[in-house]
């Protein structure tokens, strides 16, 4: 399993979004809280508070939780390859003029038609126009 579960069905102390993290030996999974809060009156007399918690279960009770639907995995980000803006404006010119290409005229709604026209033909504009930019 990852070494970070997330919650996505509240249960126990646990509320949806936080998480989980295994330990260095993976016989276990822990949440930590820690919140501190400082409070001033009318006299500026300070009134401080802290609370930690933590809660820890082990990792074959984190499993069953996975399988019933309290956690999932977090999977580990990755870092996301090269995209080259100008292929991606290739792609997004080619999308907007296959949708540009299948718009019907709705005889029903002529305004919603040419609307559709208007702003497929903007946005291919203003694509080749950066696209151009490079050259």
């Amino acid at each position: 399993m990852q070494k970070v579960l997330k919650v996505i069905e509240p249960f126990f102390m646990m509320d949806e979004g936080d998480t989980l993290e295994m330990s260095e030996d993976g016989s276990s999974y822990t949440f930590s809280s820690n919140v501190e809060n400082t409070e001033y009156d009318d006299s500026d007399v300070s009134q401080y508070s802290r609370h930690y918690s933590e809660y820890t279960i082990s990792s074959d009770y984190a499993k069953a939780l996975v399988e019933n639907g309290y956690l999932e995995e977090v999977k580990p980000e990755t870092k996301d390859k090269f995209v080259n803006v100008f292929d991606e404006i290739d792609n997004m010119i080619g999308k907007y003029t296959d949708a540009l290409n299948s718009a019907n005229s709705d005889e029903d709604h002529p305004a919603v038609y040419h609307e559709k026209v208007t702003v497929y033909n903007n946005l291919i504009k203003a694509l080749t126009h950066l696209k151009n930019l490079k050259k």
